[in-house]
C-alpha cells in the first residue's frame, strides 16, 4: 500500500508492504555440495517507509526518510555437529534480516546560478542466520554528502561535492568490530558547445585502509546529423572490497584487495519522431576484479570455505556491444535490445563466471483507454558457473492494468508464463510460474 500527497508547504509519502511465499526448495537435487533438502524454502518480508518534506521557502526544502524492513527466509545448507561432525542437511536453515535506513536532507536554490544539497544517512543491516547453530553479522554505514553546483551560463556548469563514509562490521567469527572510513572530493564540469557537449569528472578518495586514489572520466558527444548523435567516454575506476567480500562468514577473505579499472565506450544514437535506435561498443580492463570463486582449492585452506569464497582475478577483460531499438505506433510501443559480451580472465583466457555471451529482450505495451497490456520476452545465453556450463533459457512475462477510477488501479502479472525451468546460478532452483494481483491507490489530488 502506498499513499502520497501534499498540503501547502508540506509533502508526504507512506508505504507499507507484506510479501510472502511458500517457495520451492532453494537447491536442486544432486547439488555439488550435498546441501539439498526437499522441503519448501519460503520467505516473509514486512516493510514500511515514510518520507516527509517541508518547503521552507521557494527553492529550499528539507526532508526526512525512514525505512524499516524485516525478512525471514529459509534456505538449504548443512551443519557438522559433534560428536561425529557428519554432514547434516535436514535442519531448517533461516536468515533473519533486519534493515533500517534513516536519512535527512536539504536542497536549496541559493540564486539563479548556485544550488546546493546536503544529506546525512544511516544504514543498518542486522543478519542472524543458521539452524541449530546461528551466526550474527551486523553492518552499519554513516554517510554525509554535500554538493554544490554553479551555472557559468545556460550551457556550462561546474559541480563540487564532498562525501564522508564510515563503515563498521561485527560478526561472531571475530571479536573486535572492523571499521573503516573514506573521504572523497569530486569536481565535475559539463558544457554544451553548439552541437557538441563535454563532460569531465575528477574524484579523489582518501581511504583509511587503502590510502589515496584518484579516478576520472571524460566524455564527449556530437550531433553529427539531425537526429544522429555520436558519443565517446573514457575513464578509470576504483572499487574497495565490501565488508561481505572481506569478512562475511564462510565467504569473505580478509586478503581481498581493491579492484582498479580502465574503460572506454563509443556509441551512436539515432532518434526521429517515434523511432529510436542505438549501438554501443565498450571495453573494460580490470585489475584484481572481485568475484565469487566456487573452486574451494583456490580459497583459504579452511573448512569454512567449503562452498567457495571471495577472490581477486588478477586481470580481467570485458568487451562487448549493445544494440537497442524502440518504435511507437499509436497505442502500441515496441522495444528491443541485444547484448554481446566477451568477459574473460586475461591471464588464463577462461570466461568469467555467470556472464552470458549474449542476451536479448523484446517487449510490447498497448494502451486501450483504461486498460494497459504488456509482454516481455527475455533470452539469456549459456554461461559458465565453476566447472559447469549453465544452459541458455528464455522467459515470457505478461502484465495488465485497469484504471477502475481516477485514483484506483487493478494490476495483474504473470511471470515466467511458460513455467520455464532454468538455472540462473548453479544448483539453485527458480520459482517457476508466478501470478501476482494488486490494487494501487493514488491519493494525489485529494
Amino acid at each position: 500500500m502506498n499513499l502520497s500527497g501534499a498540503q501547502s508547504s508540506f509533502d508526504y509519502a507512506l508505504g507499507l508492504a507484506r510479501e510472502s511465499s511458500k517457495g520451492v526448495s532453494t537447491l536442486k537435487p544432486g547439488d555439488q555440495f550435498g546441501n539439498y533438502n526437499p522441503d519448501a524454502d519460503g520467505y516473509v518480508r514486512n516493510s514500511g517507509q515514510l518520507s516527509l518534506g517541508y518547503t521552507l521557502a521557494p527553492g529550499h526544502r528539507v526532508g526526512l526518510k525512514v525505512l524499516q524492513s524485516k525478512l525471514n527466509s529459509q534456505y538449504d545448507d548443512s551443519e557438522y555437529l559433534a560428536p561425529n561432525f557428519a554432514q547434516d542437511a535436514t535442519p531448517d536453515f533461516r536468515s533473519l534480516l533486519d534493515s533500517q535506513v534513516l536519512a535527512v536532507d536539504y536542497r536549496g536554490q541559493i540564486n539563479s546560478a548556485l544550488s546546493t544539497s546536503v544529506q546525512w544517512a544511516r544504514n543498518t543491516d542486522d543478519l542472524l542466520s543458521g539452524a541449530t547453530l546461528k551466526s550474527r553479522y551486523l553492518t552499519q554505514r554513516h554517510q554525509l554528502t554535500w554538493q554544490g553546483a554553479y551555472k557559468i551560463d545556460a550551457d556550462k556548469q561546474v559541480v563540487l561535492a564532498y562525501e564522508r563514509l564510515e563503515e563498521k562490521a561485527e560478526a561472531d567469527s571475530y571479536t573486535a568490530p572492523v571499521k573503516r572510513s573514506n573521504n572523497a572530493l569530486v569536481l565535475g564540469y559539463s558544457g554544451q558547445y553548439g552541437a557538441q557537449s563535454l563532460q569531465a569528472d575528477l574524484r579523489q578518495d582518501q581511504n583509511s585502509v587503502y590510502g589515496g586514489v584518484t579516478t576520472g572520466r571524460l566524455g564527449w558527444s556530437s550531433e553529427v546529423l539531425s537526429g544522429l548523435k555520436l558519443r565517446a567516454v573514457a575513464g578509470t575506476t576504483f572499487r574497495a572490497p565490501s565488508f561481505n567480500d572481506l569478512y562475511y562468514p564462510g565467504y569473505g577473505v580478509s586478503t581481498v584487495v581493491p579492484e582498479r579499472g580502465r574503460s572506454i565506450e563509443v556509441g551512436l544514437a539515432w532518434r526521429v519522431s517515434d523511432s529510436e535506435a542505438s549501438v554501443t561498443v565498450y571495453q573494460n580492463k580490470v585489475r584484481d576484479l572481485i568475484g565469487y570463486e566456487s573452486n574451494k582449492a583456490l580459497c583459504p585452506a579452511d573448512p569454512a570455505y567449503a562452498y567457495g569464497c571471495a577472490r581477486n582475478i588478477s586481470a580481467a577483460r570485458l568487451q562487448g556491444a549493445t544494440l537497442t531499438a524502440s518504435k511507437r505506433m499509436g497505442a502500441l510501443n515496441l522495444r528491443g535490445s541485444v547484448d554481446f559480451l566477451d568477459a574473460k580472465d586475461a591471464s588464463t583466457g577462461q570466461r568469467l563466471n555467470r556472464r552470458a555471451a549474449h542476451q536479448e529482450s523484446l517487449s510490447a505495451d498497448y494502451a486501450a483507454g483504461a486498460w494497459n497490456f504488456g509482454a516481455a520476452l527475455l533470452g539469456v545465453g549459456s554461461r559458465p558457473d565453476g566447472s559447469k556450463q549453465l544452459s541458455s533459457y528464455e522467459t515470457l512475462d505478461l502484465r495488465s492494468t485497469w484504471r477502475v477510477a481516477p485514483q484506483w488501479q487493478l494490476e495483474a502479472k504473470l511471470l515466467n508464463a511458460t513455467d520455464r525451468q532454468y538455472e540462473s546460478v548453479r544448483d539453485y532452483q527458480n520459482l517457476g510460474r508466478q501470478a501476482w494481483l494488486g490494487i494501487r491507490f493514488d491519493a494525489k489530488g485529494l
